[in-house]
């Protein structure tokens, strides 16, 4: 597959914030997010048979649920600093509203009319691959910033100035 794009459609009022007191964390959740999938040229070969074109694919009604939960973590020397971990980490899409749109040769043609049988597959294959992203990538973003601070935040614009994240 080349020439890969995604490009996202959304509207600010279908995303919020809000606290989540039990999992100590800020939770965000877009609940109407769209999107379009494009590639160029994508080539696939099963035996002799090879399927060549282009692929648009129609993403609406996808709810994305990712919080940022905090924690106490002890670093290696000795400084207490905050731990994130992911929570609430969910996304789904609405399968009656994905469209697949396939263009090429006639290999490409007959694999369109069997889109109904693997719909299915690929958009749990989409979901799970997102979750295990975010579920890895926010502790892991989050916790690599801190510990390279050192619990130390520099205040930006404001000379000299810090905020300690340690905790007492």
């Amino acid at each position: 597959m080349l020439g890969n794009k995604f490009v996202l459609l959304e509207s600010p009022s279908d995303v919020q914030f809000v606290t989540d007191v039990q999992d100590n964390a800020v939770v965000f959740e877009v609940t109407d997010f769209r999107g379009t999938f494009f590639c160029d040229h994508f080539r696939y070969k099963e035996t002799i048979f090879i399927a060549k074109g282009n692929i648009e694919v129609d993403l609406k009604k996808i709810q994305i649920t990712a919080g940022v939960g905090f924690g106490k973590q002890t670093l290696a020397d000795g400084r207490d600093v905050p731990l994130i971990e992911s929570v609430k980490v969910d996304m789904d899409i609405d399968r009656r509203d994905i469209k697949i749109h396939l263009h090429g040769n006639i290999w490409t043609d007959l694999g369109s009319l069997f889109e109904v049988f693997f719909k299915g597959p690929v958009i749990d294959m989409i979901e799970s691959t997102a979750e295990g992203a975010m579920n890895a990538g926010i502790p892991l973003v989050g916790n690599t910033v801190m510990t390279r601070l050192d619990g130390f935040f520099p205040i930006p614009i404001v000379p000299n100035w810090v905020v300690d994240w340690e905790t007492p």
